[in-house]
This record gives structure tokens, C-alpha cells and sequence, in this order.
């Protein structure tokens, strides 16, 4: 598993947006534990049982 790349989000900031909106859509930056970043596609929403749905795709990756 991964994270978002460093400096690339606030993460507080983004998902209390998406909690106003419940939609969101975009590109995350990844980075895996030997440091390969890992560009996806996203979208999001949230269900009326709240519990969140998304479908992501890889983009790309490198070093």
C-alpha cells in the first residue's frame, strides 16, 4: 500500500470538502514503500448509507 506524496495534499482540508460535497473526482500522486510514485485517476462519492464508493484507475508510474 501507499501514500499520497509529500507536500501534494491536505488531507483534512480534502476530505472535509468532499464530506460538503459528497463527490470528488481527480488525480492523486501515490508513492509506494520503495518510493515509486503512482499517478491514479479517481472518483468518489458518498452513499445515502454514508459509507463512501470510488473507482480508481493507475495513470502511470516512476521513479
Amino acid at each position: 500500500m501507499g501514500s499520497t506524496s509529500p507536500n501534494t495534499n491536505d488531507i483534512p482540508t480534502i476530505f472535509g470538502l468532499f464530506e460538503k460535497l459528497g463527490y470528488m473526482h481527480g488525480l492523486w500522486m501515490l508513492v509506494n514503500r520503495e518510493g515509486t510514485r503512482i499517478l491514479v485517476r479517481y472518483e468518489a462519492w458518498l452513499r445515502p448509507d454514508s459509507y463512501i464508493e470510488g473507482h480508481m484507475e493507475v495513470v502511470g508510474a516512476a521513479y
